[in-house]
């Protein structure tokens, strides 16, 4: 192998450089350190410089797959015949591959790899698993010493036997920097809630609570900013932050950034308060039929860290310090070890880093029912989740002497007790109908019912995680989370190296209605529902009483839109850092166009857009 240093202009250095002795006599010292310029000689085209290093060889040429084979592996094995010197010095090269897949507004790189020099042919293992039925494409060229030759042709093809599956619709790598700074902060004033139950100024804590209720939830200032990112601007990022003082200056603002990872780039989402929120979503409504994936590569919202709930300076994820509370949006007001009184002090609320009600989170990855979500109360979203992947970092203190719920196993299919856990588990389920009438003091929450191996896959009314996270073998490795909807369901899907058990991928489909079951607002249309779970949301208080009426009427529609992040205003605080999100659509709706140019990458876009207020 040449080892050469890269000057700014050709220099002639000299290299010490070993090789397969063919023109030379035997063992001569003289012939083993030569000169660069006499190497490469017929190496190199032109006197190069380090924005030019080309080696004079022949391009490789792929040999398998190619011209849209379908291959029946998720990593399958790509070969090529090598590329060859066009004069006689050296007879082998490392060679270089590039994969990408092949996307309706473009295309977006899989991964890069090098293979060691060889003979002829030469092979390349993917890595990364690709998805059943998408197209990609893949190309090769050989490398010496930092001196590369000319790329092969693209050659393409799909990973399944099955050539319809899915069509890559939109992707993005953040290759493109993100900055927030770019979108003001704007005040919301809650004039234009989403609903008047349990949006942030809803009549829901009004009536539980009474007037002192709303004055905790003026004495701050919540302040929201969005961004689009993406071709199209197809995806938007969401913030939520609070001013405490009111005085325009937010104290603790979340961000949402890129940096370089790995030879590639992340998206930084860094919450360092719980009052704040930061999440992406859609723009626009998914369509009827979508695959929504995308690769988390670092994750520190709360969970145990080598043994410990507590590590570097935080307990469960969460500064120490100053308290934190789950104000203004608390349990009901009859809870559990809970006053009830909205005129106490911020901290003499529910503390949400330890005790009977501390816990931190995140949502890997959520399907709600209306459109432009943005972080708001964790009541709020209990109402409004369709299908969703979420950790859920209980404190011990929560815990207490039961079992805190419990975890599967999926090697054995036997479940064992969440207190037992490194409480970085992830949660796979769907929501339920919910609470019609729920008792004074208590709230609207809908029903959960979770999916895991250990139940077959059966959706159970019981707290059960599908597996553990290892937080502590990141960013080496990645978690893998995707949700399907199809004309049947909701197919919920999560892959890596999970705790206990490995590698493994945990893949549950859940359809719309089972037993009469339904998951809540599963209708994306009017057509696919017959208004059989109508029914009207009574609250009666101490404060006062409200009917919400037909809170689930034939001829409603509730298209999806996703949600990435930390969601919540009142709980969550930590950082995680995701690449790669994507979303496919089935097949058959563009089989009919055509392929996008192999050099049309994907434009990324920012612009901003303030929320009403």
């Amino acid at each position: 192998m040449l080892r050469v240093s890269q000057p700014s202009r050709w220099n002639g250095t000299r290299v010490s450089l070993p090789w397969h002795r063919r023109d030379v006599h035997n063992g001569s010292p003289r012939t083993r350190s030569v000169t660069v310029a006499a190497v490469l000689v017929g190496l190199l085209c032109v006197p190069v410089t380090v924005q030019d290093l080309r080696l004079k060889v022949t391009a490789p040429v792929p040999q398998s797959p190619t011209n849209d084979e379908a291959v029946d592996s998720e990593t399958p094995t790509l070969i090529s015949a090598t590329a060859t010197a066009r004069f006689v010095v050296f007879d082998t090269f490392a060679h270089h591959f590039e994969v990408e897949e092949i996307a309706v507004h473009g295309t977006t790189l899989v991964e890069t790899g090098t293979v060691a020099p060889s003979t002829g042919e030469t092979s390349y293992t993917v890595r990364t698993p690709l998805v059943d039925g998408a197209r990609y494409r893949w190309r090769v060229r050989a490398e010496l010493g930092g001196f590369v030759g000319p790329w092969s042709a693209w050659a393409t093809f799909r990973s399944s036997t099955n050539p319809s599956t899915w069509t890559l619709l939109y992707a993005e790598d953040f290759s493109t920097p993100l900055n927030d700074a770019i979108a003001p902060w704007i005040w919301d004033g809650y004039s234009h809630p989403f609903d008047t139950i349990m949006d942030d100024a809803g009549l829901w804590y009004q009536n539980d609570y009474g007037p002192e209720w709303n004055t905790a939830l003026n004495s701050f200032a919540t302040y929201r900013k969005e961004f689009l990112v993406g071709h199209d601007g197809w995806l938007t990022a969401s913030l939520s932050a609070r001013d405490w003082d009111k005085d325009g200056v937010i104290e603790a603002p979340p961000s949402i950034s890129t940096k370089r990872h790995d030879g590639g780039y992340v998206a930084v989402l860094d919450v360092p308060d719980h009052t704040g929120g930061a999440i992406f979503r859609p723009t626009n409504k998914l369509p009827p039929h979508y695959r929504i994936e995308y690769k988390l590569k670092t994750i520190d919202f709360g969970g145990k860290r080598d043994g410990s709930i507590e590590y570097d300076d935080r307990i469960n994820g969460y500064r120490t310090g100053e308290c934190k509370t789950f104000h203004p949006w608390g349990e009901g007001s009859n809870s559990p070890g809970w006053t009830g009184n909205a005129s106490v002090p911020y901290c003499e609320w529910q503390d949400v880093r330890q005790g009977p009600y501390g816990y931190n989170g995140f949502h890997f990855l959520s399907i709600v029912d209306f459109a432009d979500p943005a972080p708001r109360n964790n009541h709020f979203w209990h109402y409004h989740r369709k299908v969703l992947i979420d950790a859920f970092s209980q404190h011990p203190d929560r815990v207490g002497s039961g079992t805190g719920g419990r975890v599967c196993d999926s090697s054995t299919n036997q479940y064992y007790n969440y207190r037992d856990s490194s409480f970085n588990t992830v949660n796979m389920w769907i929501s339920g109908l919910p609470n019609w009438s729920p008792g004074p003091g208590g709230l609207a929450g809908n029903s959960q019912w979770f999916m895991t191996s250990c139940s077959g896959g059966v959706a159970e009314q019981q707290l059960s995680s599908a597996a553990e996270l290892q937080p502590e073998l990141m960013p080496n490795e990645f978690y893998m989370f995707a949700i399907e909807r199809d004309s049947t369901g909701y197919t919920l899907e999560a892959k890596g190296n999970f705790a206990r058990v490995g590698q493994k991928t945990l893949r549950f489909h859940r359809p719309f209605i089972v037993n009469n079951v339904p998951i809540w607002h599963y209708n994306s249309a009017a057509s696919q529902y017959d208004g059989r779970f109508n029914a009207d949301l009574v609250q009666h208080d101490a404060y006062g009483s409200t009917t919400w009426p037909n809170q689930w009427p034939v001829g409603s529609a509730y298209p999806d839109y996703f949600v990435i992040g930390d969601l919540y205003t009142n709980a969550y605080e930590g950082r995680a850092t995701l690449t790669d999100i994507r979303l496919y659509v089935p097949a058959a709706v563009y089989e009919s166009q055509p392929s996008p140019s192999p050099e049309n990458r994907m434009p990324r876009t920012r612009v901003t857009v303030p929320r009403p207020h």
